[in-house]
């Protein structure tokens, strides 16, 4: 038997033994992470008892400290929340673009953040999951709902007239139409293209649309008829 079936059998059996469902269990693309709901019904079922300190409370910093009691055994942790989004930045990657975070929530709840992250970590530590390489979902930025329809098509029509590389705007093209750009990303897409727009006599015509938009797609065609 491999490690990785072991470590498979061990979490499965933590699932069962706190009745998770569906709704409590996310599948990371690198971890598998329990929801909120799902810490608190492992908390509600072992009975953790968890006294916080802030550690640092600022405008745009918070951490707290956790300490978790679940019988006998006790844990000690931490959580933070800086504030700070993502901006794009076209210099990164040899003048590719890429992403630079400002921090790690864009939420301006910092503390009840922070409260959150050490609240989780206490619990999935006192049950056993932290040591199978479980996490809680508070404690990562990237995962992300789904892109709504509306906002595909908000990001199609700006993407006519932003004045932005074309390999950025290809890509941004392609993960709308593959649904690879989830809800929050697609937020702060549309921020980015409005504030890239081109105007006055640059602005692309209304006939141009169609025409513009499917060089994407014939081009990508023609690659997958190339391999």
């Amino acid at each position: 038997m491999t490690k990785e079936k072991i470590q498979r059998d061990r979490i499965a059996s933590l699932y069962k033994k706190y009745e998770l469902e569906e709704n409590h269990v996310f599948n990371h693309k690198h971890y598998l992470i329990i929801t909120r709901p799902g810490i608190d019904k492992i908390q509600a079922k072992e009975n953790i008892s968890i006294h916080y300190d802030a550690i640092k409370c600022e405008p745009e910093f918070c951490c707290v400290k956790a300490t978790g009691t679940k019988g006998i055994v006790t844990v000690q942790t931490f959580g933070s929340a800086k504030y700070g989004g993502k901006e794009w930045d076209k210099t990164k990657n040899k003048d590719a673009g890429g992403w630079i975070e400002h921090g790690n929530t864009s939420t301006w709840y910092l503390m009840e953040m922070a409260e959150k992250r050490a609240m989780s970590r206490v619990v999935l530590k006192l049950t056993g999951f932290y040591e199978k390489g479980v996490f809680s979902e508070d404690e990562f930025t990237d995962i992300d709902e789904p892109m709504t329809f509306e906002q595909g098509n908000i990001i199609e029509t700006l993407l006519l007239s932003a004045s932005i590389e074309g390999k950025l705007e290809k890509d941004i093209y392609n993960a709308i139409q593959d649904n690879s750009m989830g809800f929050q990303k697609a937020k702060e897409c549309i921020v980015y293209l409005k504030d890239n727009q081109v105007t006055g006599d640059n602005m692309p015509r209304q006939k141009d649309i169609k025409k513009h938009m499917e060089t994407f797609t014939q081009t990508d065609n023609s690659i997958k008829n190339k391999v």
